[in-house]
């Protein structure tokens, strides 16, 4: 693999670390405090709804941002276009906050009627930070444009951050109410931080044409972003007909079960995004198509050994982390259960990042729409026909079978339109990583008597070790 790209990846993956590690103290804290409550349930389910509005604005826009931006470079109109978007995408978002302030209370009454006051109070408070979360993100859409990636992600872990300490301080004042409120304060900060590094772009300057070509190809690739979201909203319509803690069991299931997709699979399809849009854009074809397999082949080897240490260690690693003040050790048991069936969807999922990208990049993103659109009614199916039968166990397997379908039909398509990602190397190393998996998967079991912290260490050691002795090569 390219050493410059490695060594950017590496770099964007230390901090994804530092974010991922925020992310799961935030979950720590609102599990200390509020535990697998109704308060819990009422603020995951507001996130929830409002974060499908906020991926519309974050990972849809770095999608259609970086390949236009590279198109406007080539003319030097780059400045322009960035300007242009800013101003466009604030007069929007200031548009669906005032829609959505005044229709939020309509829909979570139908939803959720159980928690209607509270849900719709907290979706409110956390609707009103979507403004500042939209000029942060076509700044940091800007910078990762521009490779500034360090800059980009470190601004992300400043909002995590506010979060965790306000709701520290404040939760005793605000109860939930404090979470919410830490997020709002949080993206504000995030976006003053941005302001001087920013200043080329930070310019009143609007043009019509440029906002509305840019929207008419980011909505399809929105709708395809808010897919993941607007699942995991059904998950949570269905959960909550099971009562208090399944939605927050779900949650910290699937947070954590997706924490390699967030620290892998997101670190490496945001860094070779700009290749892969600029090899396409100069018709480098053979470029195009090598880093991307590279990129997966990267990807696995780093995805499949996490998956099958989450599969050995899972019951002891949601203890470790979650089991203390309001959360109960039956907590930590049912959390555990939900999170095996959420393993089945991590691998596919992150796998389809890469593909999407390279999609998005030959403009056929209206493709992936269109399959996004399945995924959503498929889920809606198999929640309804599976939790009839095995209860809310239905629901992350349900996910699992969506995931692996995704996957299925976006490689379909990759094939179609660019080209295959296997040759003889693809699948020698493929068959050296699992190889390196397994023999590091029975070394788990057989040390299941030692600290978490240890057995962690020594799942290292094993697969790179193995994977040394069977000299895999990333190629």
């Amino acid at each position: 693999m390219n050493p410059r790209l490695v060594k950017k990846s590496f770099t964007y993956i230390l901090i994804i670390i530092l974010i991922k590690f925020a992310a799961v103290i935030k979950d720590v804290v609102i599990a200390y405090y509020f535990g697998d409550s109704y308060q819990a349930d009422a603020f995951l389910t507001a996130f929830v709804i409002v974060n499908i509005f906020i991926l519309f604005f974050t990972n849809g826009m770095r999608n259609v941002f970086i390949p236009n931006y590279m198109k406007a470079k080539l003319n030097n109109k780059q400045l322009e276009f960035t300007r242009s978007l800013l101003t466009g995408t604030l007069i929007l978002t200031v548009c669906l906050v005032i829609l959505m302030l005044i229709t939020s209370p309509i829909f979570i009454r139908i939803l959720y009627p159980n928690q209607a006051q509270l849900i719709t109070k907290l979706t409110q408070i956390l609707f009103i930070s979507l403004i500042a979360v939209s000029i942060n993100v076509v700044m940091e859409s800007y910078f990762e444009a521009n490779q500034l990636y360090s800059l980009s992600a470190f601004s992300q872990f400043i909002v995590l951050l506010t979060m965790i300490i306000f709701t520290y301080f404040f939760q005793e004042k605000f109860s939930i109410y404090a979470l919410a409120y830490g997020y709002g304060i949080g993206t504000l900060v995030s976006l003053l931080i941005k302001l001087y590094p920013a200043r080329k772009i930070v310019r009143p300057d609007f043009s019509t044409e440029t906002v509305k070509k840019f929207y008419r190809a980011y909505i399809p690739i929105a709708i395809t972003v808010m897919v993941g979201q607007i699942n995991l909203a059904t998950d949570q319509f269905f959960a909550n007909r099971f009562g208090e803690g399944i939605v927050t069991y779900l949650s910290y299931a699937k947070n954590l079960v997706h924490l390699p997709q967030g620290l892998i699979a997101t670190a490496l399809a945001t860094i070779t995004l700009p290749v892969i849009s600029q090899s396409s854009a100069t018709k480098q074809t053979q470029k195009f198509i090598n880093t991307i397999r590279q990129g997966q082949l990267f990807m696995i080897a780093l995805l499949v050994p996490a998956i099958v240490g989450l599969a050995i260690l899972m019951p002891e690693i949601i203890a470790f982390l979650y089991e203390r003040g309001a959360f109960t050790n039956d907590a930590t048991r049912q959390t555990a259960v939900i999170a095996y069936y959420y393993l089945g969807s991590v691998l596919f999922y992150s796998l389809n990042q890469m593909l999407a990208n390279g999609i998005y990049a030959i403009h056929k993103g209206h493709l992936i729409m269109r399959l996004g659109l399945i995924s959503i009614a498929l889920n809606i199916i198999l929640n309804q026909l599976l939790t009839i039968n095995i209860g809310h166990i239905g629901i992350p397997l349900a996910s699992s079978i969506v995931g692996i379908i995704y996957f299925l039909l976006t490689y379909r398509i990759f094939v179609k339109h660019i080209g295959t990602l296997m040759n003889n190397n693809f699948l020698i190393s493929l068959g050296k990583i699992l190889v390196s998996s397994l023999v590091m998967g029975i070394v788990l079991m057989l040390v299941l008597n030692l600290h978490l912290l240890i057995k962690i260490a020594i799942g290292i050691i094993i697969y790179f070790t193995s994977n040394g002795v069977l000299k895999t090569k990333i190629r």
